[in-house]
């Protein structure tokens, strides 16, 4: 099942008063707060009001989107920011989110050397136990200049830390086939947890990387990707994965209704 959401990063210079009206105005049942700016890590005041911000307006928080990097100092501390995974898990508890998105380190697997690899899987390993012992799971996402930058990286980050409590979000990775992209989503098997949803297409020019595209442009393939999770049983394992609609067309929040038209229309062709 795939339960539709927003990731609050995509309209940073909203606030979140702001995002949670739009989200009951749309009709958005979900939102995926993020530790940078709306509900910073450790300030448990501001995410416990976040938290009845949702509740009164019937909106779930299932998973907090942490800055958190996974490789550590001696003192436990993620060496990017000084942020203490203790607190992400403060403050993913107080909004009452249940899986806690981390970054894979600094740079693409293949730019480690062997003993960076085991500090940053070691670290992996501490920080899912903790969150385990909340009811937590962490999660690592596909993303550009992380450990699991590509399916291949992931795979081999997966078997390298070897952790039940270490799970994964799935986007389309950049500059993949669609048929190669269905691929890496059947892949994660039982270990996918959410999806980003978004439809971004090449500029043109190397230097410009990415365009954001109204979603409208990529309905068909998200269709073919939650077909995919339908009915593939080790996918839905779990009986659900959100679904977040991240970073729209110009930071819009009209293009996010139209986008949010668009994907209701793929739920309800692909839950027919």
């Amino acid at each position: 099942m795939i339960i539709p959401g927003l990731c609050s990063v995509t309209f940073r210079s909203l606030s979140a008063e702001k995002i949670v009206s739009l989200c009951a105005d749309l009709g958005i049942p979900s939102i995926e707060w993020g530790g940078d700016i709306h509900v910073s890590h450790g300030d448990l005041q501001r995410a416990a009001e976040v938290a009845a911000l949702c509740r009164n307006s019937g909106i779930a928080t299932p998973s907090y989107g942490s800055y958190y990097r996974v490789g550590i100092s001696s003192t436990g501390i993620s060496k990017t920011g000084g942020l203490s995974f203790v607190s992400v898990l403060d403050t993913a508890e107080a909004l009452g989110a249940r899986t806690v998105r981390v970054w894979g380190g600094e740079k693409n697997f293949t730019g480690y050397d062997r003993s960076d690899l085991e500090a940053a899987a070691e670290d992996t390993r501490r920080i899912a136990t903790l969150a385990e012992a909340r009811g937590m799971t962490v999660s690592f996402e596909y993303h550009e200049n992380t450990l699991t930058h590509t399916p291949q990286s992931l795979a081999r980050w997966d078997r390298l830390v070897n952790h039940p409590g270490v799970r994964y979000y799935w986007q389309p990775p950049h500059g993949y086939e669609d048929s190669a992209c269905l691929d890496s989503l059947k892949a994660l098997g039982d270990k996918l947890t959410n999806i980003h949803v978004f439809h971004w297409t090449s500029a043109g020019l190397e230097d410009q990387g990415m365009e954001r595209r109204p979603l409208a442009e990529g309905a068909d393939r998200w269709c073919s990707f939650f077909s995919a999770i339908q009915a593939d049983q080790a996918l839905r394992s779990d009986g659900e994965h959100y679904g977040f609609l991240e970073f729209v067309r110009g930071d819009d929040p009209d293009q996010l209704r139209e986008d949010w038209k668009t994907y209701c229309t793929v739920l309800d062709t692909v839950t027919r």
